[in-house]
Order: C-alpha cells, then sequence, then structure tokens
C-alpha cells in the first residue's frame, strides 16, 4: 500500500494494520501524528514499513532498550526517520532480533541508539542500508563488521569521536 506524499493527517489508522495480507506499507511525507497503533506490532505479514518524514511522537522502545518492532520478524525493511519518536535502542539487539533486516532508518528522531564492542552478533549478511544520524551513538557500531553488501551508510550528527576503526574497510 503506497499512501506517500499526501496530506494524511491525524493518527494512524489502526485498520491498516489488521489487514491480513499486508506486506509492504508506504505512508511517507503525510502529517500523521500521536503514537503508533498496537495492532501495529501484530501485523506479522509485514515486510516493508516506511513511516518517514511525518510528526509521530510515540516512545517506541517498549519500555526497554528493545524496541516494540522487533516483534515483526518478517521485516526487511523499517524507516521511521524525521518524525518525534524517542527512547533507547540497542541496535544489537535490534539487528540480531530481525534476521530478515536488510535496511534500516532511524535518522533525525529523539531516539538514543547504544551499541556495545561485541561483534558477535548476528546481522543479515545482506543488510546494504543503515541510517542512524542524529542518534547520539558514542561508538561506531561493530555490527557493520557483518554487514558485507552495505550501500548506503549514515551516522552522521553523532557522538562518535576518535578514528574511524581499521576494520570498517575490511572485506568489502
Amino acid at each position: 500500500m503506497y499512501l506517500s506524499y499526501n496530506k494524511l493527517n491525524e493518527t494512524l489508522p489502526s485498520f491498516l494494520f489488521t489487514l491480513p495480507l499486508l506486506e509492504n506499507l508506504y505512508l511517507d511525507g503525510n502529517m500523521f501524528s500521536g503514537g503508533l497503533p498496537s495492532e501495529l506490532f501484530n501485523c506479522h505479514s509485514l515486510k516493508r514499513l516506511s513511516l518517514r518524514s511525518n510528526q509521530l511522537d510515540d516512545e517506541i522502545s517498549g519500555g526497554s532498550t528493545q524496541p516494540l518492532f522487533i516483534q515483526l520478524a518478517n521485516l526487511t525493511f523499517l524507516d521511521i526517520s524525521s518524525n518525534k519518536f524517542t527512547g533507547l535502542w540497542d541496535s544489537d539487539t535490534f539487528l540480531s532480533s530481525l534476521p530478515n533486516l536488510q535496511g534500516l532508518d532511524l535518522s533525525n528522531n529523539g531516539l538514543a541508539v547504544i551499541t556495545n564492542k561485541s561483534s558477535s552478533i548476528y546481522v543479515n549478511p545482506n543488510f546494504h542500508i543503515l541510517r542512524l544520524a542524529s542518534c547520539k551513538l558514542a561508538l561506531f557500531p561493530e555490527s557493520i563488521r557483518a554487514m558485507k553488501k552495505l550501500t548506503s551508510l549514515d551516522l552522521s550528527k553523532n557522538d562518535i569521536h576518535g578514528r574511524i576503526p581499521d576494520w570498517a574497510g575490511q572485506g568489502r
């Protein structure tokens, strides 16, 4: 379902997430506001979800550092960039919990993304888009090592300091 760049507003209609065969939902560039309906996290057929550039303002860490989106095991692409979401996300837990994920954009929200120095987490080797601009990252994510097909990486406007690790250019 493609409803991007219209003038749709108010809250996201929950009935969209009850469609039993819904695989793709693009609602970019509208004026949706408020939180995410709970029905979204039960939409297990969903593979691609893009809510970019709306005015959504939910706390979406699920009460811990495990975002609610990990319940959507079939997701291959998630873009919630340029909204007003808040929360703390553990990128390592998130990436290893969604083995089919190939693209993720969390940029330009109020989210804080943490990562550890362990590269022992599973990341889909077909992962190709990672955008975490303005996510308060303090470390260069080690999970990038496993992303052999990465074509787009945006870590701009974070708190990463020091030098780029030598491993960042290896194995590609």
